[in-house]
Protein backbone atom coordinates (compact mmCIF):
# COMPACT_ATOMS: atom_id res chain seq x y z
CA UNK A 1 0.00 0.00 0.00
CA UNK A 2 1.57 3.40 -1.02
CA UNK A 3 1.35 6.04 1.10
CA UNK A 4 1.40 9.91 0.18
CA UNK A 5 2.74 12.45 2.33
CA UNK A 6 1.59 15.81 2.86
CA UNK A 7 1.96 19.05 5.62
CA UNK A 8 -0.43 18.54 8.45
CA UNK A 9 -1.88 21.79 7.71
CA UNK A 10 -5.36 23.22 9.53
CA UNK A 11 -7.31 22.26 6.60
CA UNK A 12 -6.47 18.50 6.90
CA UNK A 13 -6.49 18.77 11.10
CA UNK A 14 -9.97 20.29 10.79
CA UNK A 15 -11.11 17.08 8.64
CA UNK A 16 -9.52 14.76 11.07
CA UNK A 17 -11.32 16.70 13.95
CA UNK A 18 -15.06 16.74 11.93
CA UNK A 19 -14.87 13.12 11.23
CA UNK A 20 -13.01 11.98 14.76
CA UNK A 21 -14.29 14.50 17.25
CA UNK A 22 -14.34 11.54 20.40
CA UNK A 23 -10.53 10.45 19.88
CA UNK A 24 -8.75 13.72 19.37
CA UNK A 25 -11.22 15.21 22.02
CA UNK A 26 -7.58 16.18 23.72
CA UNK A 27 -7.06 18.39 20.47
CA UNK A 28 -9.99 20.04 20.46
CA UNK A 29 -10.36 21.50 24.01
CA UNK A 30 -9.31 25.12 23.84
CA UNK A 31 -8.17 25.09 19.84
CA UNK A 32 -5.45 22.95 21.24
CA UNK A 33 -5.31 21.84 17.57
CA UNK A 34 -4.63 25.02 16.70
CA UNK A 35 -1.53 25.43 18.87
CA UNK A 36 -0.46 21.83 17.87
CA UNK A 37 -0.35 23.11 14.11
CA UNK A 38 1.18 26.38 15.03
CA UNK A 39 4.24 24.13 17.28
CA UNK A 40 4.81 21.72 14.43
CA UNK A 41 5.03 24.47 12.22
CA UNK A 42 7.60 26.58 13.78
CA UNK A 43 9.63 22.88 14.78
CA UNK A 44 9.32 22.47 11.03
CA UNK A 45 10.64 26.02 10.34
CA UNK A 46 14.01 25.53 12.56
CA UNK A 47 14.41 22.80 11.35
CA UNK A 48 13.88 20.54 14.46
CA UNK A 49 10.45 18.89 13.69
CA UNK A 50 7.48 18.39 11.15
CA UNK A 51 4.12 17.02 11.09
CA UNK A 52 2.56 15.36 7.86
CA UNK A 53 -0.87 13.70 7.08
CA UNK A 54 -1.28 10.42 5.64
CA UNK A 55 -3.30 9.67 2.64
CA UNK A 56 -3.39 6.09 1.11
CA UNK A 57 -5.26 6.93 -1.88
CA UNK A 58 -7.93 10.34 -1.90
CA UNK A 59 -8.70 8.91 1.99
CA UNK A 60 -6.96 11.05 4.39
CA UNK A 61 -5.64 7.93 7.16
CA UNK A 62 -3.93 10.03 9.98
CA UNK A 63 -0.84 11.94 10.71
CA UNK A 64 2.75 11.61 12.19
CA UNK A 65 4.84 13.75 14.05
CA UNK A 66 8.78 13.16 14.57
CA UNK A 67 10.82 16.02 16.68
CA UNK A 68 14.72 16.42 17.86
CA UNK A 69 15.45 15.01 21.39
CA UNK A 70 17.36 17.46 23.41
CA UNK A 71 20.53 16.66 23.59
CA UNK A 72 21.22 16.78 27.27
CA UNK A 73 18.48 13.16 27.68
CA UNK A 74 21.19 12.04 25.15
CA UNK A 75 24.81 9.82 25.31
CA UNK A 76 27.25 12.02 23.84
CA UNK A 77 27.07 12.36 20.37
CA UNK A 78 24.23 10.70 19.68
CA UNK A 79 21.03 12.18 17.85
CA UNK A 80 17.25 11.23 17.73
CA UNK A 81 13.74 12.16 16.80
CA UNK A 82 10.85 11.16 18.84
CA UNK A 83 8.23 10.07 16.39
CA UNK A 84 4.63 9.22 16.72
CA UNK A 85 1.63 8.17 14.45
CA UNK A 86 -1.86 9.38 15.11
CA UNK A 87 -4.32 6.27 12.59
CA UNK A 88 -8.01 7.44 12.30
CA UNK A 89 -9.67 4.75 13.71
CA UNK A 90 -11.95 3.44 10.44
CA UNK A 91 -8.09 2.93 9.11
CA UNK A 92 -6.72 0.44 12.07
CA UNK A 93 -6.53 -3.04 11.42
CA UNK A 94 -6.15 -2.13 7.63
CA UNK A 95 -2.75 -2.51 6.95
CA UNK A 96 -1.84 1.04 7.03
CA UNK A 97 0.12 0.88 10.30
CA UNK A 98 3.07 -0.25 8.65
CA UNK A 99 3.19 1.43 5.37
CA UNK A 100 2.40 4.92 7.68
CA UNK A 101 5.57 4.41 9.95
CA UNK A 102 7.77 3.75 7.22
CA UNK A 103 6.18 7.07 4.99
CA UNK A 104 7.14 8.77 8.67
CA UNK A 105 11.04 7.15 9.20
CA UNK A 106 11.47 7.38 5.55
CA UNK A 107 10.82 11.69 5.91
CA UNK A 108 12.69 11.73 9.16
CA UNK A 109 15.56 10.73 7.44
CA UNK A 110 15.10 13.30 4.67
CA UNK A 111 15.03 15.75 6.92
CA UNK A 112 16.49 15.04 10.35
CA UNK A 113 19.99 14.24 10.97
CA UNK A 114 19.00 11.12 13.26
CA UNK A 115 21.31 7.89 14.46
CA UNK A 116 17.63 6.84 16.51
CA UNK A 117 14.30 7.24 16.30
CA UNK A 118 11.90 6.62 19.40
CA UNK A 119 8.34 5.97 19.72
CA UNK A 120 7.28 6.09 23.61
CA UNK A 121 4.23 3.93 24.47
CA UNK A 122 2.54 4.01 27.33
CA UNK A 123 2.77 0.83 29.29
CA UNK A 124 -0.84 0.53 29.39
CA UNK A 125 -1.66 0.92 25.90
CA UNK A 126 -1.65 -2.42 24.91
CA UNK A 127 -3.28 -1.91 21.20
CA UNK A 128 -0.22 0.43 20.25
CA UNK A 129 1.97 -2.19 21.76
CA UNK A 130 0.88 -5.01 19.75
CA UNK A 131 1.23 -2.80 16.49
CA UNK A 132 4.76 -1.48 17.52
CA UNK A 133 6.28 -5.35 17.64
CA UNK A 134 4.56 -5.98 14.37
CA UNK A 135 7.08 -3.46 12.63
CA UNK A 136 9.44 -5.09 10.11
CA UNK A 137 12.81 -3.48 11.17
CA UNK A 138 15.16 -4.44 13.82
CA UNK A 139 13.73 -2.30 17.35
CA UNK A 140 15.28 -2.23 20.67
CA UNK A 141 12.61 -2.37 23.42
CA UNK A 142 12.82 -0.62 26.99
CA UNK A 143 10.47 -0.89 29.48
CA UNK A 144 9.72 1.75 31.81
CA UNK A 145 12.45 1.99 34.67
CA UNK A 146 14.66 0.23 32.44
CA UNK A 147 17.98 0.98 32.03
CA UNK A 148 19.85 1.54 28.73
CA UNK A 149 21.38 4.84 26.57
CA UNK A 150 17.90 6.59 26.37
CA UNK A 151 16.70 6.07 30.03
CA UNK A 152 16.92 9.55 31.08
CA UNK A 153 14.61 10.96 27.94
CA UNK A 154 12.36 7.53 28.94
CA UNK A 155 12.17 8.77 32.63
CA UNK A 156 11.60 12.78 31.61
CA UNK A 157 8.65 11.59 29.20
CA UNK A 158 7.15 8.94 31.66
CA UNK A 159 6.95 12.46 34.28
CA UNK A 160 5.79 15.10 31.91
CA UNK A 161 2.99 11.98 30.46
CA UNK A 162 2.22 11.08 33.98
CA UNK A 163 2.39 7.68 32.78
CA UNK A 164 5.30 5.06 32.22
CA UNK A 165 6.22 4.32 29.03
CA UNK A 166 7.45 2.10 26.82
CA UNK A 167 10.15 3.50 24.31
CA UNK A 168 10.99 1.50 20.63
CA UNK A 169 14.25 2.98 19.44
CA UNK A 170 14.94 1.93 15.72
CA UNK A 171 18.00 3.23 13.51
CA UNK A 172 16.24 5.10 10.09
CA UNK A 173 18.94 3.20 8.55
CA UNK A 174 17.40 -0.22 9.59
CA UNK A 175 14.51 0.44 6.85
CA UNK A 176 17.29 -0.30 4.02
CA UNK A 177 18.42 -4.03 3.29
CA UNK A 178 21.72 -4.24 3.34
Amino acid sequence: MDVRLAILSERWMQQLIREDEETLRHLILDGGWQEFIARQSFAESIQEGFARAFFREQFLVGFGTAHLVPELYLPDGVRAAECGTYLRPAFRGKHCNIPCKEALLREVERCLPVDWCFFLVAHDNFRAQRAMVKLPWPIHVYPPDAPGPFARYQRRKSWELGVPQILYALEPSSLHPN
